[in-house]
C-alpha cells in the first residue's frame, strides 16, 4: 500500500509541476520582437479605457479580478501597425503531452505558437493574424484556450503570442493560466494519506 500511495503522491506532483510551466502575464518574464529592428522585453501597460480592466474596474470580467496584468512593447501600450511576437521561454519537466490552459485576451489578433509551430487546441488563436482588422471584442472580453503540443522532458521549448495590431493603435495581451494551487496538491495527497490510514484500520480489525 504504502508502494501504491508513493506512485500516485509522484504522479499528482508530476502534473502539478508539469501545468505550471507557463506563467501568467505581468508575473513571467516575456521578451519581444516587432516590426523592423524592434526587441526587448515586455512591460506591463495600464489598461485604455476600452481594454478589459485587470484591477476589478468597470471593464472587469464578470467572474473577478484576474491574476494578471496586460503587457505589451511600451509602458503606454502604444505601437505600430504589424506583428509582434512574444515569447516566454521554459525547461519541461515532463515529456510529452505537454497542455495548458488559461484565459486571453488581446488587442487586435492573436495567435499561439509552441516552438514556432502553431498550436493545436481550442481558443489557441483570436481573429486571424493573417488578415487581422479592428476587432474590439479581442480586448473586451476572455477566450479559454487549451493548448497542446509535444516536449522531451529536460530541454528548453517556447510559448509564443504573436499580436497582430492595426490602425497604429494601442496593443498588448493578458494571459491568465490555470494551473494548480499548491493547497490543492495538498488536499489530493492528504485524501491520498486517508485512504492509506483507512485501509490500514480495515486490515486491523481483520486480524
Amino acid at each position: 500500500m504504502k508502494h501504491t500511495l508513493l506512485i500516485l503522491a509522484v504522479a499528482a506532483a508530476s502534473t502539478v509541476a508539469n501545468a505550471g510551466v507557463i506563467q501568467s502575464t505581468g508575473v513571467g518574464t516575456y521578451t519581444f520582437t516587432g516590426p523592423g529592428a524592434t526587441s526587448g522585453t515586455a512591460v506591463d501597460v495600464t489598461s485604455n479605457p476600452g481594454w478589459l480592466d485587470t484591477s476589478g474596474g468597470a471593464n472587469a470580467p464578470a467572474f473577478g479580478t484576474l491574476g494578471a496584468d496586460w503587457i505589451g512593447v511600451a509602458a503606454n501600450g502604444q505601437g505600430v501597425d504589424g506583428l509582434y511576437t512574444y515569447t516566454y521561454t521554459f525547461t519541461s519537466a515532463g515529456s510529452t503531452p505537454f497542455e495548458f490552459t488559461g484565459n486571453w485576451a488581446v488587442d487586435n489578433c492573436g495567435q499561439i505558437l509552441i516552438d514556432g509551430v502553431a498550436a493545436t487546441g481550442t481558443g489557441t488563436s483570436i481573429g486571424s493574424v493573417g488578415s487581422c482588422v479592428t476587432q474590439t471584442s479581442n480586448y473586451q472580453s476572455l477566450t479559454a484556450f487549451d493548448a497542446v503540443g509535444s516536449l522531451v522532458a529536460g530541454t528548453t521549448h517556447t510559448v509564443q503570442f504573436q499580436i497582430a495590431n492595426v490602425g497604429a493603435n494601442p496593443t498588448g495581451f493578458l494571459v491568465d493560466t490555470s494551473a494548480p494551487e499548491p493547497s490543492s496538491v495538498l488536499s489530493v495527497l492528504t485524501g491520498l494519506g486517508l485512504v492509506g490510514a483507512g485501509l490500514r484500520r480495515r486490515r486491523v480489525s481483520k486480524q
